[in-house]
């Protein structure tokens, strides 16, 4: 596995975004709304928008490598 910066073209923001969600329920919940669908798109729109915690320039993503268990 490597870490390497988000790339939008390469990674599906949404299945990202689903990951981030599912990773602290009650929290993001609380803060992003309690309809997963919302919360999912609310932090999209905040890897998008940028100069925050989820913000694309400060996003890093593990990845796996090929051949890798």
């Amino acid at each position: 596995m490597k870490f390497e910066p988000l790339n939008t073209e390469q990674h599906d923001l949404g299945l990202v975004s689903k990951l981030i969600y599912e990773t602290e329920l009650e929290i993001f919940r609380a803060i992003l709304g309690k309809n997963e669908t919302e919360g999912i798109k609310n932090i999209k729109s905040l890897i998008n928008a940028g100069n925050n915690l989820f913000g694309l320039k400060t996003f890093t993503w593990l990845v796996m490598v090929t051949g890798e268990y």
